[in-house]
């Protein structure tokens, strides 16, 4: 199954793109600069889609809380790429690829249902921070959706997500008949709580001891219970935010939207790297190495304690405090471009992390 959604996904890019190049370059700085360019059919499907992108009105990483980060993302999202999206989800359901999907028969009914969830969205930001001690590892993680109508998209999604849900019991899939929205007051704003139950692998039942494993870290990664619950609130009337494990992310981004603040966009790390881009992208992308090994040491330590280690091992050193590593998607006529930047001091300092990795892993 995953073998033929590949060959079909394969067989529309070769349809659709013309040709690809890319380059990289060590500038004045010490900077590396990476470029690359897709072209695209001309009147393709994938040449409208890209014809659409719009730089954001703001730049939609203001949105997000400034907080340490592993990666972060925003940009536009146009009607034609949303449906693109939408069908591509589905084929990976019909295909067997992804295990929560339903059978063929359906596939129809649940590609509407999930263009109804996709209506009226413009543009989305998101980011994976790095959880607090002691919370879940995925406590910090967020998205903020730009859409037409703040409460008639949390309607649209309530009532998906209710039909999804029930095409699942009905048909006893497993991953789907998990599934469960109710609504719920985050602070003092109403929003909705979706919760979907991860199913352990079938047979896990004789094995208890792999079992107690798997729950623990399921726990550990999202909370009691080990379900992956997700909160959903309007921040104002064109602006919804979600937030997974806990409220607490997604009350910090709604304070950061109504305060008016510069949020991640003011971020040192970001700021100083998205100086050296293109500046209205409509599509922005920025990794944090700092953040990256913050996030992996509970990570480590998490799979230790579940193994019966006696705690992680002291191989992953902090990283110093660098610039992010930024990437900015352009378009041109019936074209797709790529800047990105790993600015020097991020250079430097990666380098020496590895060394210093190295030298305290024996045999490495």
């Amino acid at each position: 199954a995953m073998m033929e959604f590949y060959e079909k996904m394969m067989e529309g890019a070769r349809k659709e793109i013309v040709a690809l190049a890319g380059g990289a370059r060590l500038d004045e700085q010490g900077n590396v600069r990476l470029a690359g360019r897709m072209r695209l059919l001309a009147g393709g499907e994938a040449a409208r889609a890209v014809a659409a992108l719009e730089p954001p009105e703001a730049d939609a990483l203001a949105k997000l809380p400034a907080e340490p980060f592993v990666a972060a993302f925003a940009g536009t999202l146009p009607e034609g790429v949303t449906e693109a999206m939408v069908q591509m989800s589905v084929q990976l359901m019909k295909s067997g690829f992804m295990p929560f999907g339903s059978s063929g028969k359906d596939s129809k009914k649940l590609m509407e249902m999930s263009a109804e969830t996709m209506k009226g969205v413009r543009g989305m930001s998101f980011v994976l921070g790095v959880g607090k001690e002691k919370e879940p590892l995925y406590s910090s993680m967020v998205f903020v959706v730009q859409v037409d109508d703040a409460n008639a998209y949390l309607r649209r999604y309530e009532e998906s997500v209710k039909a999804i849900a029930g095409m699942g019991k009905a048909e006893k899939t497993q991953w789907l008949r998990d599934t469960k929205v109710e609504r719920t007051k985050v602070g003092d704003v109403d929003g909705l709580k979706v919760s979907i139950g991860i199913p352990l692998p079938p047979g896990m039942a004789y094995m208890p001891e792999l079992k107690q494993m798997m729950e623990k870290m399921m726990e550990k990664m999202y909370g009691p219970g080990g379900k992956i619950v997700t909160y959903l609130v309007p921040a104002d009337e064109h602006t919804v935010v979600g937030g997974t494990t806990s409220t607490d992310a997604v009350i910090r981004t709604i304070r950061t939207i109504k305060q008016g603040q510069r949020g991640l966009a003011g971020d040192p790390q970001v700021a100083k790297t998205a100086a050296m881009l293109p500046a209205g992208a409509p599509l922005v992308f920025y990794w944090s190495p700092q953040g990256t090994a913050d996030f992996a040491r509970p990570m480590i330590a998490l799979f230790s304690d579940i193994g019966g280690g006696a705690g992680a091992p002291d191989v992953v050193p902090k990283f110093p405090e660098t610039p992010a590593v930024g990437a900015v998607i352009l378009k041109a006529p019936d074209e797709l471009r790529l800047e990105a930047v790993v600015p020097a001091e991020t250079l430097k300092a990666g380098a020496a992390y590895i060394l210093k990795i190295q030298q305290g892993v024996p045999g490495f």
